[in-house]
């Protein structure tokens, strides 16, 4: 922050607050550095574009998949595996990108097979999960279904990159959208922060430099890293609550009254216009 000028007194920052169920945007000039003493420069923005909605994506694709009555089934008749699925998914969304030979593929384990074992269940067994893939890729020529590499017979579920970014593609979408429509006219912030859980995400990180690289410096803190930060911050602001000089509303309220005026009331005519 030094090395930028970051915490100079004038300088003004975007903070893209990125989160699991929301995105929160604001900005800030510094107006002292010791103590600190910020100004917020526009009013709050942001919307429901976190990580929840990733992981969302990715249980339409599942329920896409399956089907709707084996993507029931599942759910019902084997909740832990379902979880595992996801959890699974959370640490691929959270993890290094440039890891590709891995970023893609998911472990399905043999999930008709537990259902088929499952008494009670109501599923048959005649559909294989190659059948299902198969009818998916028919379905999505332009996002498919790796069927062809050995692992997906073991129970890995091989995605195309094209897919596996279609998870994230309408959230990034309204984020990139909002934040150039709050840059735009406010050519003095030069700098965006990008915090909050949803803010470790490399490849959130790789999709804000490719759009906002060229024309500002985007900072993702190390120490502490993005969701620290935001803990880090709620304790500085507990304790230092002064630190927020001012702040902008995004709609103000008022109340307007007429009061005749009354001679020898105190007060002159020309005070209560």
């Amino acid at each position: 922050a030094k090395e930028l000028n970051l915490l100079g007194p004038g300088s003004k920052y975007l903070i893209l607050d990125c989160g699991g169920g929301t995105v929160d945007i604001t900005a800030h000039e510094v107006m002292r550095v010791k103590p600190l003493k910020l100004h917020e420069t526009i009013p709050p923005e942001g919307g429901p574009w976190g990580a929840m909605e990733v992981n969302k994506a990715y249980r339409h694709f599942l329920k896409e998949l399956f089907g709707e009555a084996i993507f029931s089934l599942l759910q019902k008749h084997l909740p832990k595996t379902f979880h595992d699925i996801m959890v699974e998914f959370e640490k691929k969304k959270r993890g290094d990108i440039s890891i590709k030979d891995n970023r893609y593929i998911y472990e399905l384990a043999d999930v008709l097979g537990y259902l088929h074992d499952k008494p009670g269940s109501g599923y048959d067994g005649e559909t294989t999960i190659q059948d299902l893939a198969h009818a998916y890729n028919e379905r999505h020529p332009s996002a498919q279904i790796e069927t062809s590499d050995r692992r997906f017979k073991r129970g890995k579920l091989l995605l195309s990159e094209e897919l596996w970014k279609s998870f994230y593609k309408p959230t990034f979408c309204s984020i990139v959208a909002k934040t150039k429509d709050i840059l735009h006219g406010r050519p003095e912030i030069k700098t965006i922060v990008v915090v909050g859980g949803f803010g470790e995400s490399p490849y959130l990180q790789e999709r804000v430099r490719c759009e906002f690289g060229d024309t500002h410096t985007v900072i993702v803190p190390e120490q502490p890293p993005p969701q620290a930060a935001i803990e880090a911050g709620a304790v500085y602001y507990g304790l230092y609550q002064s630190c927020i000089g001012s702040r902008k509303s995004r709609y103000h309220y008022g109340d307007r009254k007429h009061i005749v005026y009354k001679p020898g009331c105190g007060f002159s005519e020309s005070d209560v216009a």
